[in-house]
């Protein structure tokens, strides 16, 4: 599910978007957005920032999706109670999804833009980046609610302490920025 997934998304999608003429009237676009936008910085600039965050958040998703799947595979996995299973199960696809959309921005970039550096990208790319931060809380929240509760073996205070969690990473990766940008 996780590869037709990943196809999916890197080749389907940025396959979907193509049509004649399209460089064209993206070329046109960027004239008059550059225009209109003389104060923004550089739209290079601005790709490689967003490139970069999405490098930086990538390998610590791959590494907790890592411990993720290794978890599946010790002894201990088998005495956890079934529905604590499913919890790290989900947690685990969200895990993916998120890393799946950490790297879609660079397929994209390479096979429907053709490696250019457009407006439309930029967005694309953005958008990717934190609709793979939405999918990552869960993913990492999940988890926590499993190791909590085997730690306290109280499954409703591992509930109450992930819920505070999960806010918490919502709260500082969405809600500070756009505290800041009002």
């Amino acid at each position: 599910a996780a590869g037709t997934l990943a196809v999916a998304v890197w080749y389907g999608w940025s396959r979907a978007g193509r049509n004649p003429g399209a460089k064209q009237k993206v070329a046109k676009e960027l004239a008059e957005q550059e225009q209109k936008d003389q104060e923004k910085p550089d739209l290079s600039d601005r790709i490689k920032k967003v490139l970069l965050e999405c490098r930086m958040a990538l390998p610590g998703a791959q590494a907790f999706l890592g411990f993720q799947f290794a978890i599946v595979f010790a002894q201990g996995f088998e005495k956890l109670p079934r529905p604590w299973q499913l919890i790290h199960f989900a947690s685990l696809l969200a895990t993916t999804i998120s890393t799946v959309l950490l790297i879609t921005p660079a397929a994209y970039h390479r096979i429907h833009e053709a490696g250019e550096d457009t407006e439309n990208f930029h967005q694309v790319a953005g958008r990717l980046l934190l609709t793979a931060l939405v999918f990552l809380g869960p993913g990492m929240a999940g988890d926590l609610f499993v190791v909590i509760a085997k730690v306290t073996r109280s499954p409703g205070a591992a509930g109450a302490s992930a819920g505070f969690l999960l806010l918490a990473f919502y709260s500082l990766w969405f809600g500070v920025s756009a505290w800041r940008r009002k």
